[in-house]
């Protein structure tokens, strides 16, 4: 794989009865999900799966590298949460 690929980092928003976010404790179809990041990475070479890994590392603020570093930066400057965990 070469060249560049747009990626784009959605949060669901859907709230339990409690008013809890069910985050990403589960997806069920019809939750609401909310685009909050978009980037443009290099393949370098990586397959689909890596750049999902090097996407999913850097937002949860474990960059594997100089320049997922920089988009960590940027994703938590903004103060979005991490992939994992619910958050606010």
């Amino acid at each position: 794989m070469t060249g560049l690929i747009k990626i784009s980092i959605w949060h669901n928003v859907t709230r339990d009865g409690a008013e809890r976010h069910t985050g990403p404790l589960g997806f069920n179809p019809g939750d609401q999900m909310v685009k909050v990041f978009t980037y443009t990475a290099r393949a370098r070479g990586r397959t689909p799966g890596a750049i999902a890994e090097d996407a999913f590392a850097a937002f949860n603020n474990a960059p594997h590298n100089i320049e997922d570093a920089g988009l960590a930066r940027r994703y938590f400057g903004r103060r979005l949460r991490s992939l994992s965990f619910p958050g606010k």
